[in-house]
């Protein structure tokens, strides 16, 4: 049985909250998906869990663009990512 799941969205919504907050400072001065991924996690991660979280990485800084707080352009065949006037 699952209860209080209202409490455990809020939880969950303000912990990518925080994320977002950690995106965008990252991304301040242009930041590649790579360089997103070690600041959001610090810890030595597996194999398999740096795939997940990449796709973290890239899923947030996706929303941001969406949201238009992000733009991205291609450098050298890497996509970096910058606030809209911040290139």
């Amino acid at each position: 049985m699952f209860t209080n799941a209202n409490q455990r969205i809020n939880e969950i919504w303000h912990h990518h909250e925080g994320r977002l907050e950690v995106v965008l400072d990252v991304t301040k001065s242009g930041a590649t998906i790579f360089e997103v991924c070690q600041q959001m996690f610090t810890r030595q991660l597996s194999v398999h869990d740096y795939q997940f979280a990449i796709g973290e990485a890239i899923a947030h800084l996706e929303y941001l663009r969406a949201k238009q707080l992000l733009t991205r352009e291609l450098v050298e065949d890497v996509w970096v990512y910058f606030p809209p006037s911040g290139k």
